[in-house]
């Protein structure tokens, strides 16, 4: 009897992206497109987010028919790049999570840890809107702002692997008390949760259509209720947005003077729900930076969109 061939099994990576407000898992092939995924809400509990993360990849594993190489996995904050430990990762409240090592453990695959929009930089240079370009970096706008800086075509790392921290950028010398401990960070002013903090706050004294499109239930405001009410022209979003574009095109604009890159891509869930906020910091970048820094300058999005994170994280597997 002749004996069966064994069956030859394509090579996937699961990757994973976890945010402040959604964690993804995917199965993503070497050539960067998803096999399968699934997303959550991220478990407000901190002591949770892990199990939750081991849901989603048991749950990828059910349906995968590819051979799986490893798990590359990207977190918020500073990650310890060379034991995968997560030191800090304040919209997580997450201090010294071994998050390599839990993950080897349970799932006996190699794994690797870096930090998200890093992730993020790697996935749209190899396979987005930065493909050949050797100069770049990125700004992510969500639970938090992060960043991840290209140089000649080598990650931009530091010492401690925590370069490209823009949103703990000192941006108001005198404001409010960020998660870091810092004082008037970019993060602390400017990202999703501070937004709509701040169009809650202008809603105290100021009529707004955004109090009809929710119904009067604040809880319900969102970036994509800010945006809409943006395009009805309401006072209180197109100030919100400007404000917010405002300090995120200075802390931009001053990166673009430090680095002269060839492209900057501005992603991440806020700017996904807001192209006009994505609108305005373009033009506030354009009006701040150095006509030398912005003869050939691109300000994009990413190209990957909602997958940039995992399959980011999925090439930090080795081929």
């Amino acid at each position: 009897m002749e004996k069966s061939k064994p069956i030859s099994l394509t090579k996937a990576t699961i990757g994973v992206d976890i945010g402040g407000t959604k964690i993804e898992s995917a199965l993503v092939r070497l050539d960067g497109s998803i096999a399968t995924s699934i997303k959550i809400n991220t478990p407000s509990n901190p002591n949770n987010i892990i199990q939750a993360i081991y849901a989603l990849i048991d749950g990828i594993l059910l349906e995968r028919k590819e051979f799986i190489k490893g798990i590359g996995v990207g977190a918020p904050g500073q990650v310890e790049l060379h034991t995968g430990k997560v030191i800090y990762a304040p919209n997580l409240n997450w201090h010294n999570v071994p998050l390599k090592e839990l993950l080897q453990k349970k799932y006996s695959l190699s794994v690797f840890v870096d930090n998200d929009v890093r992730c993020a930089m790697l996935a749209e240079y190899k396979f987005g809107a930065a493909k050949n370009i050797s100069n770049f970096f990125c700004v992510f706008v969500g639970t938090g702002i992060g960043g991840g800086i290209m140089i000649k075509d080598k990650v931009l790392r530091g010492i401690t692997n925590s370069a490209a921290e823009i949103g703990h950028i000192t941006i108001e010398k005198d404001g409010s008390k960020c998660n870091c401990g810092n004082y008037g960070c970019l993060e602390n002013i400017a990202s999703g949760p501070k937004i709509i903090e701040y169009v809650i706050e202008m809603l105290k004294k100021n009529r707004s259509i955004i109090k009809d499109i929710v119904n009067n239930d604040l809880s319900k405001i969102n970036i994509d209720v800010i945006q809409k009410a943006f395009e009805l022209n309401d006072k209180v979003a197109i100030e919100v947005l400007k404000r917010a574009a405002d300090y995120i095109g200075a802390g931009v604009a001053s990166l673009i003077n430090i680095l002269n890159p060839e492209m900057v891509i501005l992603g991440g869930g806020v700017i996904d729900a807001s192209p006009s906020l994505f609108e305005i910091i373009k033009k506030i970048i354009f009006e701040r930076v150095l006509n030398i820094s912005k003869s050939n300058l691109k300000i994009v999005v990413p190209k990957l969109r909602e997958h940039v994170g995992t399959i980011g994280a999925s090439l930090l597997i080795e081929s």
